[in-house]
């Protein structure tokens, strides 16, 4: 879609009313917004999960996606700023 814009980002305000507000385009829309956004793939040993596993678990409650999207995203932040 941002190629179809000319654009290498687009914002919400680029794409159309109907597509952000429909409940369905919402998240139609979030994946217009995300899919030129950076991906990392990262296949961690498992000694490294098992720690992962338990500073998750200490911080956020339990290990799951969202909780993993989390943590990374709070770690790569933390890093970026240093």
């Amino acid at each position: 879609m941002s190629e179809w814009l000319g654009k290498t980002r687009i914002t919400k305000d680029d794409l159309s009313k109907w597509m952000v507000e429909h409940a369905y385009f919402g998240s139609m829309a979030r994946w217009f917004l995300d899919v030129n956004k950076v991906h990392v793939e990262l296949v961690l040993p498992d000694d490294v999960v098992d720690k992962l596993e338990k500073k998750m678990t200490k911080k956020y409650g339990s290990v799951s996606a969202g909780n993993l999207r989390r943590a990374c995203l709070d770690a790569i932040k933390e890093y970026a700023e240093k």
